[in-house]
């Protein structure tokens, strides 16, 4: 017996698949987005994984403490295929990407 299932995956990060919970997933704009990346909340900082990254004073951009940056990894998803209307949909996309970053 199959039994079928919906494999969701975030668009910017491309957290999910098989075995993710769907309520860790928000669709915004036609875009699948994980909770983490569909945050639209301020951060000054976050950390994970041995990163830690801080925002600059307007939240817009960051820096990690392994040099990675906001622009470095907005290329990075740009290069994996991540179009710019999804980048457009998401709230914070400084706030994601650092997120993206820190998890991966």
């Amino acid at each position: 017996m199959r039994t079928p299932t919906t494999q969701t995956t975030c668009d910017v990060c491309g957290y999910g698949g098989r075995w993710a919970a769907l309520n860790d997933f928000v669709r915004r704009g036609g875009y699948d987005f994980c909770v983490w990346c569909a945050a639209d909340g301020p951060a000054s900082s976050m950390e994970c994984g041995g990163h830690r990254v801080t925002f600059a004073g307007n939240g817009s951009a960051w820096v990690c403490t392994c040099g990675s940056t906001y622009g470095g990894v907005v290329a990075m998803l740009r290069l994996r295929g991540v179009s710019l209307a999804v980048m457009d949909a998401v709230p914070n996309l400084a706030r994601a990407t650092a997120s993206a970053h820190v998890q991966s």
